[in-house]
């Protein structure tokens, strides 16, 4: 007698297969998110470094240009803009030299195109431009100037320390310091 042995073939997914590879996926994307969130952490870090970084060289040029044009005088430096404190960042004032005791107002950025607006409106002008407000974000500056041992007081150090908003120390994350030395001559070519 013979037997006839017909083998039938699984078709498909057991249900342990389908359990371990719906894992797989979600490990997969939670490793996926975090990486988003990391991305999204240094997104703001860079745009809040730029802003600091363009807001100190803003305020050290203003005060370069205005110890070289003469409006301040070197002598009068360190009592114009030395301070122990960080104070919050203001519109420049009607002399234009950011750091004096006209500051008022909020200082405002223009940062480019609005995202939010339709991809047909996203053009650089003023009318539609993102517009960050320094002040109201809690930016903060501090402005050092010392004469430095030893010149008999022909030369001068100045330190520009721009601190974006939750940031108190120099080693805080997105914290940026110019730091230039500088002599009591002017040192453009036409004098």
């Amino acid at each position: 007698m013979e037997i006839n042995v017909t083998k039938y073939y699984q078709k498909g997914f057991s249900l342990v297969e389908l359990i371990v590879t719906i894992g797989i996926i979600v490990t997969s994307l939670l490793g996926i998110a975090g990486l988003l969130g990391l991305s999204v952490r240094s997104n703001e870090t860079f745009r809040q470094l730029t802003i600091c970084k363009t807001l100190a060289t803003t305020i050290a040029e203003t005060i370069i240009v205005s110890k070289e044009s003469g409006i301040i005088s070197f002598d009068n430096l360190t009592a114009t803009f030395n301070s122990a404190t960080k104070k919050p960042v203001k519109a420049a004032g009607a002399d234009n030299i950011y750091g004096t005791a006209d500051d008022t107002g909020d200082l405002t950025f223009t940062v480019g195109p609005n995202v939010a607006l339709p991809a047909s409106t996203q053009k650089y002008n003023r009318t539609n431009d993102l517009l960050l407000n320094l002040t109201q974000q809690g930016y903060r500056y501090r402005i050092g100037i010392t004469p430095l041992p030893n010149s008999n007081n022909a030369l001068t150090r100045m330190d520009v320390e721009v601190y974006p908003p939750g940031a108190n120390n120099l080693t805080d994350r997105g914290v940026y310091t110019i730091t230039t030395v500088f002599g009591q001559y002017r040192t453009s070519l036409n004098e």
